[in-house]
């Protein structure tokens, strides 16, 4: 299993999702090591949006692996290490791009590698986002708070 988190507000919302999961599944289970986050890193990215990705992994001490060979090749980069079928947790929302008609578990498209996309949000409205947010104190990219 992996998380990928790009900054975003919806990745946000995963990403806190992911923490309280994983901590439960890791005391039930006596283990210390959480899945990793993945970053697919895009050369025209805002500097905000990277500095809040790095302040993200380092103030909640996850692992990150990066890709800077794009998503695609990134992708297969990733399937290709996982030594099963990789669960990929999302924070896509209906209506978003390239959601198409996804549900909570969705395979990949098939132009892509073959993993299972996990959507926790899926059915989330932009609002009920920004309530989460709001409501645990989610530190956001600051590019959100400057409009």
């Amino acid at each position: 299993v992996v998380t990928a988190f790009n900054g975003g507000k919806d990745a946000d919302v995963v990403l806190h999702l992911m923490r309280a999961a994983s901590a439960k599944y890791c005391a039930d289970n006596g283990l210390g090591e959480r899945p990793p986050l993945v970053y697919f890193e895009d050369p025209k990215e805002f500097p905000e949006v990277e500095a809040h990705v790095a302040s993200a992994v380092d103030r909640y001490g996850f692992r990150m692996l990066r890709y800077s060979s794009g998503l695609k090749a990134g992708l297969a980069d990733l399937v290709d290490q996982s030594p099963r079928t990789l669960a990929f947790v999302l924070g896509t929302r209906q209506g978003d791009p390239n959601c198409g008609d996804q549900g909570a578990f969705a395979p990949s498209s098939s132009y892509m590698p073959n993993f299972m996309r996990v959507n926790p949000i899926i059915t989330w409205s932009y609002g009920l986002v920004w309530q989460f947010i709001n409501l645990h104190k989610i530190p956001v990219c600051s590019l959100y708070q400057d409009g």
